[in-house]
């Protein structure tokens, strides 16, 4: 952004977007970054058997409403110079831990402090990472400060741009794809299969 500046005080026209957490499209062409910090989490929880109780919320941002909203924005030269595009609705990890109760059964819910013990006492490599990283943050994940949205909704709202809330049929979209190309892999109980819902 500080080269962006630089430009624009030399007169060249520019405008600086801002991303929340960009996910996968929606409408049956979910992906999921493995490296991402919620599917980290998720695979560790599904190796360990156990959900950690974690608060933080993200702005998920389907790829697909990024590029349409970037273009638009761009070619209509409407907008303000520093825009942020992220939804009005986060994504809670709270709100995840519950639809993963309710479709995979019941899976114990411990503290952080427990489960990042349980990270140490694994012999999985990845664990071990991940309990670094927490312990590193022994207040666990800060929540993101809240993020001014006003000037950029607004212009959406004039290009007519309304982006898609990520409810539990899009995080079932998300998770059956991490479950087809072994990104998480459910060790109990022998046998579930999570379908791609495709509802929109």
């Amino acid at each position: 952004e500080t080269l962006v500046n630089c430009a624009r005080e030399q007169g060249v026209a520019t405008r600086i977007y801002r991303l929340g957490r960009v996910v996968g499209a929606l409408g049956g062409a979910a992906y999921v970054n493995p490296t991402d910090l919620v599917w980290t989490i998720l695979a560790a929880a599904m190796r360990l058997q156990t959900l950690p109780t974690l608060t933080f919320s993200e702005p998920w941002t389907p790829v697909d409403s990024v590029s349409s909203t970037l273009t638009k924005m761009a070619l209509t030269g409407k907008g303000p110079p520093v825009a942020n595009l992220i939804p009005s609705e986060w994504v809670s990890m709270t709100q995840i831990m519950e639809w993963l109760q309710q479709d995979i059964g019941e899976l114990a819910m411990v503290s952080m402090a427990e489960w990042c013990q349980r990270l140490a006492n694994s012999a999985n490599p990845e664990d071990q990472t991940l309990y670094y990283f927490f312990e590193q943050r022994k207040d666990g994940v800060a929540e993101m400060a809240p993020i001014e949205r006003g000037l950029s909704a607004r212009a959406m709202d004039a290009l007519a741009i309304h982006w898609p809330q990520i409810r539990q049929a899009q995080f079932r979209d998300y998770f059956a794809y991490a479950l087809e190309h072994q990104l998480i892999s459910l060790a109990e109980p022998e046998g579930v299969e999570l379908e791609a819902s495709h509802d929109s």
